[in-house]
């Protein structure tokens, strides 16, 4: 916005992407994450949190700093934490301000670093 402050919608992010779908939700693309929330769900006491992609990284991590302090209220025990691609950048935000509130984490294709690749960079070799 003109004030400096990024301008949002109404859109509210409330459980992370289980499967990919086109055609107004008709057509079934794939499965995302789904699976494994599935499978966690049924073996593990789990808390999901829910962001925006689109909102900036420090508001999305004092929500998800605020979320964890919650959890560990709720639950007495810190969380372990899974991160996928930006919620790895998220979850680090959160881990170098407030280390306390984390039993353990996993980080997954983390969004860290703009040479991380599995595919060789030929525009090196001249």
């Amino acid at each position: 916005g003109s004030d400096g402050n990024q301008v949002k919608d109404n859109l509210i992010a409330t459980e992370p992407c289980h499967s990919a779908t086109c055609m107004f939700r008709m057509i079934k693309i794939g499965k995302i994450y789904g699976p494994m929330l599935d499978h966690l769900e049924k073996t593990r006491d789990l808390h999901v949190f829910a962001y925006d992609w689109r909102y900036c990284l420090d508001e999305t991590a004092a929500n998800f700093e605020k979320f964890l302090i919650a959890v560990k209220e709720t639950t007495s025990q810190r969380p372990q934490v899974i991160g996928h691609s930006m919620g790895c950048l998220i979850t680090l935000n959160v881990l170098n301000r407030a280390p306390e509130l984390f039993h353990s984490i996993i980080f997954g294709a983390g969004a860290m670093s703009p040479s991380a690749s599995m595919i060789k960079d030929y525009s090196l070799m001249g």
